[in-house]
Parts: structure tokens; C-alpha cells; sequence
């Protein structure tokens, strides 16, 4: 069945192509689920650190997991890659079931995530190139390509010189962009990342900001948690979700963007 957007453009909604004004197109079929929550609670103790989550999160589509400090957000994040199991519920991954997944496949499941850790976990000795690297040393990549790849990603966030560094030596910052270096390197199809700007000034928060969004505009799935608003707001989110003390208030949609995903609709999403 095809949706009439105007007289040029037509989209089926099963197809991967598109065309625009008599140019075929491929685009990302946005009705797929790439990360689905089903009734999903992680208790610690007597307490809940999140209760009765259930959510869809699109192919392609950046969401910001927003709230304030102790609302559950990192350990969402946590829950996606195996960090901690969940107490109860189901989590779907790419198709994959949380629940079901064997110890042996979860490094399969963790290569097609790229993780921003808050406290950045960089390995102290060893080098900035070596903690880039270790991501696509696990997935078997030759060197050349290794090197290529990694110097790549210092180039675009701007640690170049840094490369034979050891992290203890680098400010908060520094280690910040090598952290997302490190959770970019590998092409993942999703990005998890907990306050990505949080230890970045001014200038190198937008750095980062629009370097991320390159990777969305690549299809990636891009999750942040952040209580940014000014960060929020420059990006044009598809979805937010607020979380207050462990349970999910509704979310807010940029409707324009997921109804005409092809089209360069200029409507972004915010907030106050």
C-alpha cells in the first residue's frame, strides 16, 4: 500500500526505496523496532531503580532518556547491553532476546553497540590508539584496517595528538572524546550514551553533538541520557521519554520529523 505525500513523492511503506521528483532513493524503514521493553523492572534491594518500563525505540531514531540524577536512566541503559540483567519484564535487541541470550553470544550482541560511559571505563594503561582499538581487534579486523579506522575517529574528535597517550594523563574532556571515539569505531548499529557532553566545554560539547549526529544521519539508533536541555533542544529528537523515579511519564514526539522522514522537514523537537 503507498502513502500520496504530494505529487512527486511517493512511499511504500514495505519497500527500501523511495522515489523523490523520478530519482530512486534508499531510505530506512521506519516502522521497524530495533529495541522494544516489555513491562521491564530492575529492582536493587527493597527498592526499585526502574518499574513497569515498556517502550519502542525505531530504527534510526534518536531518543533522549531525560530526568533527574537517580531517575533510572543509566541503568536503562545498562539493561540494553547486558550490563545487569533485569529483575522482570522482556528487552528485544535487534531481535535478540535479552532473557534468552546465551553467555556465548552476548559479545555478538555488545558489537553492534556503541557505549558512552559517563565515567568514560578507558583502560589507564593503555594507550588512547589501543582503547580505540580493542573494539575492532574483538571483531577480528585486520590491522590496516584498525589503523585506519581508529585514526580516523581521533581525527574527527579532534585527539590526534593524543593518540600514544595514557588517559590518566588526559583532562575529563579529552577522555570524554575518547570515549566516544571508542563506541563509534566499530559502526554500530545503536549508540548508548550516558551525559555524552557532561564533562565537555562549550565548543567541544557541539563538536560532539554534531559528530553524533553524523551517525544518525547514517541510520544509526542513537539512545542518550541526559537532563541537558540546551543539548535536547540543538539536536532535533525523534522521541523523549522522562523518567521520575524509576517509572516512565509520557513521551514527547517530534511527529513532523516521523511522519515525513525523507522530505527535509525543517520542524525539530523540543523542549522547555
Amino acid at each position: 500500500m503507498a502513502a500520496l505525500l504530494d505529487n512527486t513523492c511517493h512511499i511504500s511503506v514495505n519497500s527500501t526505496y523511495v522515489n523523490v521528483e523520478g530519482r530512486t532513493e534508499k531510505f530506512m524503514e521506519r516502522k521497524r523496532s530495533i529495541i522494544q521493553l516489555f513491562d521491564v523492572s530492575k529492582q536493587y534491594g527493597a527498592g526499585y531503580a526502574l518499574k513497569n518500563i515498556t517502550l519502542s525505540v525505531k530504527v534510526g531514531d534518536l531518543v533522549f532518556i531525560t530526568g533527574a540524577s537517580g531517575a533510572g536512566k543509566s541503568t536503562l541503559l545498562n539493561l540494553l547491553y547486558l550490563a545487569t540483567p533485569v529483575t522482570r519484564g522482556q528487552i528485544i535487541v535487534g531481535g535478540m532476546n535479552l532473557a534468552r541470550l546465551s553467555p556465548e553470544k552476548i559479545p555478538y550482541l555488545r558489537r553492534r553497540i556503541g557505549v558512552i560511559f559517563q565515567d568514560f571505563k578507558l583502560i589507564s594503561h593503555r594507550s588512547v590508539f589501543d582503547n580505540i582499538s580493542l573494539v575492532l581487534e574483538a571483531a577480528g579486523q585486520p590491522p590496516a584496517v584498525i589503523k585506519k579506522k581508529v585514526e580516523e575517529v581521533l581525527e574527527r574528535t579532534g585527539m590526534t595528538e593524543y593518540m600514544n597517550a595514557l588517559p590518566p594523563s588526559l583532562s575529563g574532556g579529552q577522555q570524554q572524546k575518547v570515549a566516544v571515539a571508542r563506541a563509534v569505531v566499530g559502526d554500530p548499529d545503536i549508540i548508548l550514551a550516558d551525559e555524552p557532553t557532561g564533562s565537555l566545554d562549550a565548543c567541544s560539547a557541539e563538536v560532539i553533538t554534531r559528530y553524533l549526529m553524523e551517525y544518525k544521519e547514517k541510520g544509526t539508533t542513537i539512545l542518550i541520557a541526559s537532563h541537558n536541555t540546551a543539548l535536547i533542544n540543538s539536536t532535533g529528537f525523534d522521541v523523549l521519554y522522562t523518567l521520575e523515579a524509576g517509572q516512565l511519564a509520557q513521551p514527547g514526539e517530534n511527529i513532523c520529523a516521523a511522519m515525513n522522514p525523507i522530505m527535509g522537514n525543517e520542524t525539530r523537537g523540543r523542549v522547555s
